[in-house]
């Protein structure tokens, strides 16, 4: 996905955790770089960060559920991209439907003193809404560990030292932290993991790139909610970058436990996604209301309520931007 330089943007933070028995030394995080966010959309859930693609200004969700960088049609011949067919033997999926697509390479993308050269994006014949051109996906931060606390408005980017065995959550006592662990790195670039719906386990995905958190209609069905229910409630099509057309519903659930917090009685979405790579995606809607960090260096995700931790927006209507 391209090369890494850096400048300097804040050297070391020098962060003591609580030595553990695999530490001799104190874990240290070194940050990387610190993005502004701006809120986007009706509902303010499109988390979007500043960037220069050759030069050239560009308004780019941050997406940890992207397998890939995406920009649209018209954003790539503003930016003067040159999209090329993508090999045959690719696929590239959104929302678990096969999205039609080219491949323009950059010469550079830079945001927040983080120099990456050669980046590849997807290009779509979708609109991403407003002033957005695109979305910065997971494999594009893949050295990082990411912190999203959306309710400061921003984005950061950390290098731990010798933090092989701390608690990365700095910002609160160890006590509040809920963890979960994720799937191997860099097997899965994504941040996967497993969670509980009504107290089934389920396979998760933690998409800031989404705006609701979303099961499919299997995930649903397994956690005893399914259409035609009880407080279920037909909520039109929904769809990704790709062609849409799923069908939508909204479902009362009894509980969300992630970590060891368990967030009760949530009006949340489902969709009938056949092809999905996880049971459900847990979206900005959480981000919002929860401070989190996703440690690639332990294969964790740490998080924190923010407020009360109840979901953004509570009860939803509609799987709408």
């Amino acid at each position: 996905m391209g090369r890494w330089t850096y400048t300097a943007v804040g050297g070391l933070i020098a962060i003591l955790m609580l030595p553990t028995a695999a530490q001799s030394a104190p874990c240290h995080i070194r940050q990387i770089a610190e993005l502004p966010v701006t809120l986007y959309g009706a509902r303010g859930r499109h988390p979007v960060v500043g960037a220069t693609i050759n030069g050239v200004g560009a308004n780019l969700v941050f997406d940890t559920g992207g397998a890939v960088n995406f920009l649209s049609a018209a954003s790539a011949l503003r930016l003067k991209l040159h999209p090329t067919p993508p090999p045959a033997a690719s696929q590239l999926r959104s929302m678990g439907q096969i999205v039609e697509a080219q491949v323009a390479k950059a010469d550079r993308i830079a945001f927040a003193g983080v120099d990456i050269a050669s980046p590849d994006f997807a290009v779509v014949h979708a609109a991403f809404g407003g002033e957005i051109d695109g979305a910065l996906g997971e494999p594009l931060f893949a050295d990082a560990d990411v912190e999203i606390d959306l309710a400061d408005r921003v984005i950061r980017l950390f290098k731990p030292e010798g933090c092989d065995g701390a608690n990365l959550a700095y910002w609160a006592d160890p006590q509040q932290v809920s963890v979960v662990d994720l799937e191997p790195f860099p097997a899965a670039v994504r941040p996967f993991g497993w969670v509980k719906v009504n107290g089934v386990p389920l396979r998760a995905l933690f998409d800031t790139g989404a705006p609701d958190t979303d099961l499919t209609a299997d995930a649903a069905k397994r956690a005893g909610v399914i259409p035609g229910g009880d407080g279920v409630h037909e909520a039109g099509t929904v769809g990704g970058v790709g062609p849409g057309g799923l069908k939508n519903w909204t479902g009362r659930f009894q509980s969300l436990t992630i970590g060891k917090e368990t967030i009760p009685n949530l009006v949340l979405n489902f969709t009938d996604k056949p092809h999905a790579s996880a049971d459900l995606i847990i979206g900005a809607d959480y981000f919002l209301t929860h401070r989190v960090l996703i440690s690639k260096s332990q294969g964790k995700l740490y998080s924190t309520p923010v407020g009360d931790g109840g979901y953004a927006a509570q009860p939803k209507t509609s799987g709408a931007p």
